[in-house]
Formats: C-alpha cells, sequence, structure tokens
C-alpha cells in the first residue's frame, strides 16, 4: 500500500483527494506539523503534501531533513499564489520539491501526486527522467481508458552502426537527454534500446514533425554513431487499443529502419 501523508489544518482536503485518487494509497491526515511529527515514524508515507501556512510544517521538515528520512521521500508544498510567495524563503530549502497552486483542479493534483509516487517508488530512470516500461503501461491503460487522442512511437537507437565509431554510454545519456527534451510534453519509457513514447494530442502530422525534428537534434549530430528510426501508430486508428498500437507502431519502425538510417514512417 502506498502511503499520502496530509500536512494541513483543512480536514476536508485529505477526504476530497481519498475519493479521486487510487484505492491503492492510504492517506494520512496531519492537521499541524507537531502532530505529523509524532506519527511520521510510524506511518513511513511515500509522498507529503504540505501546505506552507499550515502550523509548524517547516520546523516538521527540517526535523525530518535532519534525521535523513526526507530524503526517502517526495516532498510536495502547497498553497496559494500569495503563500508560496510569503514563504519562498523558507520552501527554497526544498528546491527539489514539487509546487501545487491552490486552488487547483482534481485532475491536476492527482497528476503530481502520482509523478511524486513515480519517483518516490523508482519508477523512473534517474539518469534520463524516463519511466520504467510497467509504469509507462500503466499510464497508458489510463491513458486509452480515457479515449486519450494521441499518437504511440517506438524510437530504435543503434549506438554501434560503425564498430570503429561507437560512442560511450556517458554520450548516449547525454543523448538521450537530449531526446527526451525534444520531444518535451510526450509521455516516454526507456526499454533496452528502443524509446516507446506517446504524444497526446497530436495527429499523424504534427508527430512527423516532432520526431524528424528530433532526428535532425540527436540523430545527425557530427561524428556521432547513433542512427535513430521511428514509427508511429494514431490512438484513434486502433480504437484505443493499447496493444495494436504497439503492435503497428513496432511494424512501422522496421519499415523506417529498412528506409535508411534516421528515417521516421508510420505504419498506416
Amino acid at each position: 500500500m502506498k502511503k499520502l501523508m496530509v500536512v494541513d489544518e483543512n480536514p476536508p482536503l485529505a477526504r476530497l483527494l481519498g475519493e479521486v485518487l487510487p484505492d491503492d494509497i492510504a492517506i494520512i491526515s496531519a492537521p499541524s506539523g507537531v502532530y505529523g511529527g509524532g506519527i511520521i515514524t510510524k506511518e513511513q508515507p511515500n509522498v507529503i503534501l504540505a501546505h506552507v501556512f499550515c502550523k509548524s510544517v517547516f520546523s516538521f521538515l527540517e526535523k525530518l531533513e535532519r534525521e535523513q528520512m526526507l530524503s526517502k521521500m517526495q516532498l510536495i508544498l502547497m498553497g496559494n499564489e500569495g503563500q508560496l510567495a510569503e514563504k519562498a524563503a523558507e520552501a527554497a530549502k526544498y528546491p527539489y520539491a514539487e509546487r501545487l497552486l491552490l486552488p487547483f483542479e482534481l485532475e491536476q493534483a492527482e497528476t503530481v501526486i502520482d509523478e511524486a509516487f513515480i519517483t518516490a517508488l523508482g519508477q523512473r530512470d534517474e539518469l534520463t527522467g524516463f519511466y520504467k516500461k510497467p509504469c509507462f503501461d500503466g499510464k497508458m491503460k489510463k491513458l486509452m481508458e480515457k479515449h486519450t487522442p494521441g499518437v504511440l512511437f517506438y524510437i530504435n537507437i543503434d549506438k554501434y552502426s560503425f564498430a570503429s565509431n561507437n560512442i560511450s554510454d556517458a554520450e548516449l545519456q547525454l543523448r538521450l537527454y537530449a531526446l527526451k527534451q525534444t520531444l518535451d510534453g510526450a509521455v516516454m519509457c526507456r526499454n533496452g534500446d528502443y524509446i516507446i513514447g506517446f504524444f497526446k494530442g497530436d495527429d499523424k502530422i504534427s508527430a512527423t514533425e516532432r520526431l524528424n525534428n528530433m532526428i535532425d537534434v540527436v540523430g545527425k549530430a557530427e561524428q556521432t554513431a547513433i542512427f535513430i528510426s521511428a514509427g508511429g501508430a494514431c490512438a484513434e486508428t486502433y480504437g484505443y487499443n493499447y496493444e495494436d498500437m504497439c503492435g503497428d507502431a513496432d511494424k512501422a519502425l522496421g519499415v523506417a529502419r529498412g528506409a535508411g538510417k534516421n528515417c521516421c514512417r508510420f505504419y498506416r
């Protein structure tokens, strides 16, 4: 069972989150930092959602940091724009913490909390920031259940195209980071030499433009041994069936590889 501690003087917030978050998340409510400090050793939450104006909340966080407990958890600081500005000096001590601006849409809060759990549970590659495959599969299942339009894509990274011009693992990590930045906004995971991703809301034309731009930036750099092929499949064409999309995106990737280095193709 995953655990979320909500440090806030407003009890209805914890109840509201309990209604919208998945059933496998247990919510622990702490009306003050003092109360939270008294139960955190027993509860061991994965994520802490703390209101910056809650009584003694920063004393609570300082205590966790001194005892080296905070490094094992993910922290989200919330408040309205004025509250976050007023507590900016205290919050600056936790630059890694996510910010959740009040008032928020429930879907926004759910996304921020979900991302915090992904990091807390090690479901993200630390070097590149890509999701791990099981986590990506779960996200895609949710997107398809909601009939989210978009394009699923497969990218093959061939770093051994020339035996005499192989690149180092460190260089590959830099290229993967550049790839992720170029495809900003896409949901992506790394699975061996493949990147699997999804452009939410994109169609075939816009997805092709984005993938070709990524290939120009990452795959055609001077003196690189990386060759990149990409294949895509549109969600609407497959009735939002993740397995079918994966199958044809993989086929499209095969067509792209057959067309030569640094190519992008759609199967249909």
